[in-house]
């Protein structure tokens, strides 16, 4: 199992791609600071003489504020990040779809 604060998977929706002397917008540039792309790490490696390395079953992770329980590789990923709130002028977290009741058993 891997704990993390970042989700270790880019966005599920890529970017179009990028001419060198294009700017990236401001959301694709704050995408680093939420988002690492470590998904060779969720498929088994090749033996190199020294044992293969196995991917982790689970991977949960945070701070992207969206609720997550999917599989890419070996892995199973699950985030169930409230976000900010409970605002008190709505009463809603800052994601809907945070279960404050989510279990999950290893």
């Amino acid at each position: 199992m891997v704990s993390s604060h970042h989700c270790p998977v880019p966005s599920p929706t890529p970017p179009p791609a990028q001419h060198a002397s294009e700017r990236l917008s401001d959301d694709e540039i704050l995408e680093a600071a939420y988002r690492s792309d470590l998904t060779s790490l969720m498929v088994p490696a090749p033996d190199d003489g020294r044992g293969a390395l196995r991917p982790a079953d689970l991977w949960i992770f945070g701070h992207t504020h969206e609720s997550v329980d999917t599989r890419v590789g070996a892995t199973r990923l699950v985030s169930n990040s409230k976000g900010y709130g409970p605002w008190t002028s709505n009463q809603t977290w800052d994601n809907r779809r945070f279960d404050p009741n989510y279990v999950i058993e290893i």
